[in-house]
């Protein structure tokens, strides 16, 4: 072989530039078991280059225990030609007795000529930084999951194409699935009934899109054939500059809609008027709300509640609902609403502060006191009328009730008394 001045300047410069890199440069020659180590090399475990003796039975006895049976079959697999080259990540015993964690590359740079090796070169790097900062993020996914099994909703998440790629504790529970399902294959599709399912995937749709989801109603299918109302609030996965699928949660809707169908059968049987309002707008009102107003379901849902009450008095009615809302305290009272008609009537309303389909809302009773209101105008001219008569009488005359109060009296009975 002819010496080349140049090819050697060339390695050396090679030797040079490894010995000053961040890579810590090693040589083994297969046919003795001696080792180059770079002073690079000797750094990452704390040692000086000449406490370290140059031979393989060095390294195996600075390798962890737990990952020298795997970074040997690595090792075996690159010199018997199964991979083109050695790879693998591993623990390193330090002079201050921790673990450095090492990625390690490799391959065979000199054979025998017959397919043998005779020397294995490679480069290790430090990724301690790497690996904590890896296992801090697994701390940190553990915790997220056990505290997302702690909650009573189920949160989740899917690909762009549905399918399910996490879920909660109460995910489980709720619909019946298991982790086992889970890893063959789950779709958020499948887990709504067949009318539901065009609409799940025209509002999945949208939340890939980008839209803001403000909450969405469908029943949901478990996996044995049972059905349970729900509602979802998703939101887009964005990894870089696509979005990758989505997460959300789930609320279990069958207590709420129990509570709704016992609250519509008692309002639909009572004799007062019920209705409740959000926004100042009709949610619900009942049967007899509507017989009493005269208007029809569909002309109230969804329209300001003052067009049922006559103008003079509709600052007022608002004014006790936003203290109402406001949590302070409000009484009944009374006001005068209109028909649909044109009538007029005179009305108790009395109201309560509720969470309706989870926003605050307005409870409120309507009693039509119309003919109360009459009886005691009617009693009140009644009582008027006395006065009147007994004032011509020429005697003292007074009046007592049956609790033996005084209720009225006349002038002839002012003079003899003088009171």
């Amino acid at each position: 072989m002819c010496y080349c001045p140049g090819v050697e300047k060339w390695k050396e410069d090679l030797w040079l530039v490894l010995e000053d890199s961040c890579a810590y440069f090693w040589s083994w020659d297969i046919r003795t078991g001696e080792v180059y180590f770079s002073s690079r090399w000797a750094e990452l475990i704390g040692c000086r280059p000449e406490g370290i003796k140059p031979h393989i039975s060095t390294w195996e006895k600075l390798v962890h225990p737990d990952d020298l049976l795997n970074v040997k079959k690595a090792l075996n697999d690159c010199l018997k030609g199964l991979t083109p080259r050695y790879e693998a990540e591993y623990r390193l015993l330090s002079a201050t007795g921790g673990w450095r964690w090492v990625l390690s590359r490799g391959k065979i740079v000199a054979g025998d000529g017959r397919g043998g090796p005779l020397r294995v070169a490679g480069t290790s790097l430090d990724i301690t930084e790497r690996k904590q900062a890896e296992e801090d993020l697994r701390d940190v996914d553990v915790k997220h999951k056990e505290m997302a099994d702690l909650l009573p909703q189920i949160i989740f998440e899917t690909d762009e194409k549905g399918n399910v790629t996490y879920g909660n504790r109460c995910a489980f529970e709720l619909f019946g699935y298991t982790p086992a399902d889970l890893k063959k294959g789950l779709n958020m599709f499948q887990m709504v009934i067949p009318e539901d399912r065009e609409m799940t995937r025209k509002n999945s749709r949208r939340i890939l899109s980008g839209e803001k989801s403000n909450g969405n109603e469908y029943t949901a299918l478990r996996k044995e054939g049972g059905t349970f109302p729900i509602a979802v609030y998703t939101a887009p996965i964005i990894r870089g500059n696509r979005t990758a699928g989505m997460r959300g949660i789930v609320i279990d809707l069958t207590e709420r809609k129990q509570g709704e169908e016992m609250f519509k059968t008692l309002s639909d049987c009572s004799p007062i008027g019920v209705y409740i309002i959000q926004d100042g707008k009709f949610q619900f009102v009942n049967p007899q709300f509507l017989k009493l107003t005269g208007y029809s379901k569909e002309e109230l849902l969804g329209k300001d509640s003052m067009m049922v009450v006559v103008p003079e008095d509709r600052e007022a009615v608002r004014k006790n609902n936003v203290n109402l809302l406001k949590e302070r305290r409000s009484f009944p009272h009374e006001f005068r609403g209109v028909t649909r008609s044109g009538d007029v009537k005179w009305v108790l309303g009395t109201y309560a502060s509720i969470q309706y389909r989870g926003e605050r809302a307005v409870l409120g009773n309507y009693i039509d006191i119309t003919r109360l209101k009459q009886s005691e105008e009617d009693l009140r001219a009644a009582h008027r009328q006395l006065l009147d008569t007994i004032e011509f009488f020429p005697d003292a005359t007074l009046i007592i009730d049956n609790n033996g109060k005084v209720v009225a009296w006349n002038q002839a009975m002012e003079e003899m008394t003088g009171v």
